[in-house]
Formats: structure tokens, sequence, C-alpha cells
């Protein structure tokens, strides 16, 4: 019986230590990292509402802001499990992962609106 309390303690602090962690972990806003370029004779007024339509829909492409944070802070929690490094290497990776995701949406939406996008491989 005593072993079993000891181990409900340690449970318990360990929650609340994650519970407190959870509350402290900062996500990342995602932001083109692909520089694409305005078609010819374009004007920049069009060009710049373009690039925050196609911001939006790259947004909700990989979820929408909500399903973003859920995911960095997810990998950053099934990372404490595993210790400190693994944390840090799971939320580095869903943040990776979720910029390309946003890349290729953001890419997408402007070539479909007819400016120069660069050749990505």
């Amino acid at each position: 019986m005593k072993r079993y309390l000891k181990c409900l303690v340690l449970m318990v602090v360990a929650a609340g230590s994650l519970s407190l962690l959870n509350g402290c972990i900062t996500t990342t806003a995602l932001a083109p990292r692909i520089n694409v370029m305005p078609a010819p004779g374009k004007p920049l007024d069009l060009f710049q509402q373009e690039v925050e339509e196609c911001k939006q829909w790259a947004t909700q492409q990989v979820g929408g802001p909500r399903a973003v944070a859920h995911a960095q802070k997810s990998a950053f929690m099934t990372g404490m499990l595993l210790g400190p490094d693994a944390s840090g290497a799971n939320a580095a990776q869903a943040n990776a992962d979720m910029q390309q995701l946003y890349d290729n949406a953001y890419v997408q939406c402007m070539y479909a609106k007819g400016n120069q996008v660069p050749d990505l491989q």
C-alpha cells in the first residue's frame, strides 16, 4: 500500500509539472519563407492583397492557428516524457513539418494567382 501511494504521489507531481510546462510553451506563428514576386505589370497593392489572402489560405490548409499550436505543444509534451533533448527535437521537427506544409500551400496559392514563384524541388 505504501509503495502504491508513493507511485501515485509521483504521478500526480509529474502530471502537475507537465501541466505547468504546458502553460509556458510558446508556439511559433507561421509565415512564408518563400520569396514570391508579383507578375509583371501587377500593381503592388493587388500583390500585397494576394499575399495576405494566401497567408490566410495556407494557415487554413495546415488546420488553422489552433491546429498549429496544438501540434507544437503535443510534440513538446511527448518529448518531455522522453527527456529534455527529445522534447526540443520533437518540437523542432513539428515546427519544420508544419512550416513545410504552410510554405507549399502558400506557393500554390500565389502561383494560382499568376505570381512568379521559385522553382521548388
